[in-house]
Formats: structure tokens, sequence, C-alpha cells
């Protein structure tokens, strides 16, 4: 029994090794073998023999003339504030706007971190929140106000 076991490994053994692999395998097995090269199993360790060894030549220069100093930079001006020519209406309305986006995206963040949403799902919600903040930021741009 012991003998006809062994013989059976031993042909399943020997039908593997003479099997052609497939095309993907022998790809598979060209990129990690261009892979193991590159990495560089040749590593050059630098030591007194390798540089004894070695040949070259080290030559100098002229000294380098001075180099002239840099222009001084102009003054860094600062930000120009938007001077909006909003009415006082429009501007109450895009305050309001503003509040009401940021309510609603505060209102979506908790949504999301919910395990389960009874609103919409993550994709509506995350398409939303890109919404609001592009409408934010338009908003505080009309306004005049740096955007949060």
């Amino acid at each position: 029994m012991k003998r006809i076991a062994t013989l059976a490994i031993g042909v399943l053994c020997a039908a593997s090794l003479l099997a052609e692999d497939s095309p993907l395998v022998k790809a598979a097995k060209i990129g990690a073998a261009k892979r193991k090269h590159v990495a560089g199993k040749n590593h050059v360790v630098i030591d007194n023999e390798t540089v004894k060894s070695t040949t070259g030549h080290i030559t100098m220069g002229q000294p380098v003339v001075d180099l002239p100093p840099l222009p001084k930079a102009p003054p860094a001006s600062a930000p120009k504030g938007i001077t909006s020519t909003l009415s006082p209406a429009d501007r109450e309305k895009l305050q309001k706007r503003i509040t009401t986006l940021k309510g609603e995206r505060d209102k979506l963040n908790d949504q999301g971190d919910q395990p389960y949403s009874e609103e919409g799902n993550d994709d509506y919600i995350a398409k939303r929140l890109a919404q609001i903040q592009k409408e934010l930021a338009d908003a505080q741009r009309t306004l005049g106000t740096p955007p949060q």
C-alpha cells in the first residue's frame, strides 16, 4: 500500500513538473525575474579594495567668482479685499443661503457617519456634499468673505 501511495505521489509530482505553464503564468514569472534583477542582486560594496582597484581622476577648476547679489524682492502687497456691489437685500439673501448650505452640510456629514442612513445612499451624500462645497465657495466669493 505504501508503495502505491509513494508511486502515485511521485507520478503527480513529475506530472506537475512537466506541465506547460499558461501564457499568463509565463508572463508573471518573467515579470518577477525582471523585478528581482532590477532590485539588484549585484550590489557594489565600496571598501578599500574597490577604491584601490578603480581608476579615475579628480580635477580642480578655477575658483568661482562671487555671484552678484539677488535683486530685492518687491514688498508683498496685502491681498486686496473683494469689493462687492451687492445691495443689502442681496447680501442678506446670500448670507441666509450660506447658513442654509452649512446646515445641510452638517446634516449630511452626520448622516454619512451613521452606519445605516435612512435618507439616501452614500453616493448621493458624497455628490451632494461636493455640490454644497462648490456652492459655498461661490457664495462666499460673491459675498467677499474667505471660504471656511
